[in-house]
Formats: structure tokens, sequence, C-alpha cells
């Protein structure tokens, strides 16, 4: 039967057809493209990740052939997090495959348009699987874990026994010419800068995911605006603003596209969200293992892709059926780093 041998060949096996999968072209996301997230792939389905609360003290001068001083004890306390299950399928009939593979083919030729077939499904799958990454990434910069209907999986807050701070109110309609910059230094860069510690380097910057009234409220500011200008050389009056970004008191402001629908992957439009750039160990991708016998204790990959003939096969074959799994956390292990903001009045 030359639809068993095709799809029972080694090259839809899953390991082999990992590569392929991978080279898939989606649509590209920002956040993703942003580079925010470090890969971690782990053996394992949970991770722990350990509350270092690090403090420095002073060292007091002693008298010369006394004891040294000790340093404190710092206080550690570990953290478990599992990586979520993100498991899709698709089935492809034998009648679909009607004049593409058939016993009076050659088998490349058979092969070829298998090869096709299947790789169209996967594309499918995968930029479903991009569209939920990117979600997850989204969530992550808020503190939390989101499941696809908005319920909360994890905060990462409450993990870490955090208390979120209350959003820094925005008030660009009375911002008077130099006091917006100071605003902006004293209440976000600062504050972010010192709570990173050591984990920022001398590259990391601040971002803010802006919705789009704060975004427009933002740029009518006379500060603001006059930056802009000079920053688009003198673009400003000719050129669209909607959904760029632009630097200013040290933070680089994004106008956030998100979803077509502004509501699956949206900031709320009166609201920015401020986050690190270029820092280490605040945004994790952990990844776990599959779950086939020959994953398990694995270091976990981005996904696996599986193609299943039916199990009736060689006698009876109705069916091949698709699998496209990732497990992953897209965590925020730091999130005593983000901050909100939100315009006067909301």
């Amino acid at each position: 039967m030359l639809a068993y041998d095709v799809f029972s060949d080694n090259v839809f096996q899953g390991t082999e057809i990992q590569e392929a999968i991978g080279n898939i072209v989606y649509i590209p996301q920002m956040l993703n493209q942003m580079g925010l997230f470090e890969e971690e792939p782990i053996q394992t389905t949970t991770v722990g990740v350990y509350k270092n609360n690090e403090t420095l003290e002073f060292i007091p001068t002693t008298e010369r052939g006394s004891p040294r001083s000790l340093p404190g004890k710092d206080a550690r306390q570990l953290i478990q997090l599992s990586t979520v299950n993100l498991r899709q399928e698709d089935r492809i009939n034998a009648i679909e495959m009607q004049n593409l593979v058939n016993e009076f083919m050659p088998f490349d030729t058979a092969l070829d348009n298998a090869d096709a077939e299947v790789d169209k499904r996967m594309r499918k799958l995968m930029r479903k699987l991009e569209y939920t990454r990117e979600y997850h990434r989204f969530a992550a910069l808020q503190g939390i874990l989101l499941d696809a209907d908005g319920s909360i999986i994890v905060n990462f807050f409450e993990a870490f026994g955090l208390t979120q701070p209350a959003a820094i109110v925005f008030d660009f309609a009375n911002a008077t010419d130099g006091k917006l910059r100071t605003y902006i230094t004293a209440n976000v860069f600062r504050p972010m800068m010192r709570q990173l510690n050591a984990r920022k380097s001398p590259s990391t910057r601040i971002g803010a995911l802006c919705g789009d009234a704060f975004y427009d409220k933002m740029l009518e500011a006379p500060e603001i605006r006059k930056s802009y200008e000079v920053q688009q050389n003198g673009e400003d009056a000719r050129e669209q603003k909607a959904w760029k970004s632009f630097f200013f008191a040290g933070v680089e402001w994004i106008n956030f596209q998100g979803t077509d629908d502004n509501s699956s992957i949206a900031v709320p439009t009166n609201t920015c969200r401020f986050f690190p750039i270029g820092a280490q160990d605040v945004f994790k991708e952990y990844r776990s293992p599959g779950e086939e016998w020959r994953e398990v204790n694995q270091l976990g990959r981005e996904f696996y892709p599986y193609v299943v003939p039916d199990p009736r096969a060689p006698n009876y074959m109705a069916f091949v059926d698709l699998y496209l799994d990732a497990h992953p956390l897209f965590a925020c292990i730091a999130p005593d780093v983000l901050m909100r903001g939100i315009l006067a009045g909301s």
C-alpha cells in the first residue's frame, strides 16, 4: 500500500520533520522579535525558581588580629512553576489524498505530494501555536499567565509573594515644559533600574507598550511633540504616527498594535505597560520535553510535530493524524520590576 509506505517513511517521523516545520515562516510577532525571553530547555515539567532576598551590608572596621565579620544569611525561597501543554491535531482522510497519492505514481512523486499536504496542514497549526505563544508572552509582561479564555493560570506577583504596585498616573494635558521628563525619570526610569539591580546591563533599556488613547494623548503634550519632531527629522506633520515608537526620558514608547480585534492581544486604550528590555533573569521561556517515551528526561524543544498513520495500517488505512505539541512556560520571574501607567481621569 503506497500511502502507508509514504506516511511511514522516516521523513514523516517527528524528529526528522522537526527541522522542516521549523522553517515555516509565520506572521512576525513584535514581542517575539524583541527577544525578551531567555530560552531555558528543561528535562522536567516543573521548574524551581529561587527567590533570593539579597542584601548588601557595610563591613565594620576591626582591630588587626580580631575575628573577621560574617555576612548575614539571605533568605531563599523555592518557587515551583509548571509548564503548560499546548497540543493540536489535524487529520488527513484518505479521500483528501485522492489523486495525490496512489499506487500508479512513482514513490518520489507520491512522497512530494504527501509532503506538500502535510506542510500545508502544519503551517496552519504553527500559525495558531505562534499566535498562542505571543498571547502568553504578552501576559507575562503583565506578570501573569493566561489561558485561552482569559482566566489566570498563574499570577507571578502572588507566586513570588509580591504586591503589584499601583498604576502611575499621567496627566499629559497639564504637563508643563520640562516637568514631564522629570516625572517619568522619578516614577519610571530610576525605580525600575534600581529594582533591576544586577539583572541589568549597560544596554538595558525600558519599554512601554501604550494603548491608543494613552499614546495619542502623550504625543499631544508640547514637550513630547517637540522631542518627537526632532527624532522624526521634521517628518512629524507628514507621517502617520499610529503603531510607531519613539524615545523620551530613557523610555521607548511603543503604540502597541496587537491583534486586529483590538481585544485578544491588546493594551487597554488608556494605559501602558512598562518592562525592561535587554535585562537578564526577568522573562523566561521554559521548555519541557515531549510526551513520548523517547523524549522522557530529554531537554525540551520548542515544539514537537508528529505524523501518525492509521494504527490499523497496512491492512486498513483511512487517515493520517498530524499532531503539533509544545510544552512551554512563558514566565516573569522578576515581577517586581514591572510597572503600569494610566491616563489621569481614567
